[in-house]
């Protein structure tokens, strides 16, 4: 997984596809300015997908997560952006909680770049 821009963080987290429906899907992330990139496996050369961060988006960890996230991992976070509300989880809080704090800088940024 190459990225042109640098990364503010990178790891496997699981995810769910849109809504939260469906089973939960363990990807390599790496987190940009702007961006998270997301692979299906550390060495593929093109992201299966991209998130674009915008100022106006929210990432908080779900202490209760809806019945649909029940299962999964065991620590959890979305990413609530203007297209849709991402679902993210990982196995150990303090990868969760880096990751929240990450995306937290990172949209901080954006709205101080505005």
């Amino acid at each position: 997984a190459v990225v042109s821009t640098q990364s503010t963080g990178e790891s496997f987290l699981s995810k769910t596809p849109p809504e939260g429906k469906g089973q939960w899907r363990t990807r390599w992330c790496i987190l940009t300015a702007d961006r998270i990139f997301y692979y299906k496996n550390l060495l593929d050369p093109f992201p299966k997908g991209v998130v674009v961060l915008t100022s106006g988006d929210g990432v908080e960890k779900l202490l209760e997560p809806p019945k649909c996230l029940k299962s999964g991992p065991d620590y959890k976070f979305s990413l609530t952006t203007k297209k849709r509300v991402y679902y993210w989880g990982t196995q150990n809080e303090e990868t969760c909680l880096r990751w929240i704090n990450a995306i937290s800088a990172v949209l901080g940024s954006l709205w101080d770049g505005e």
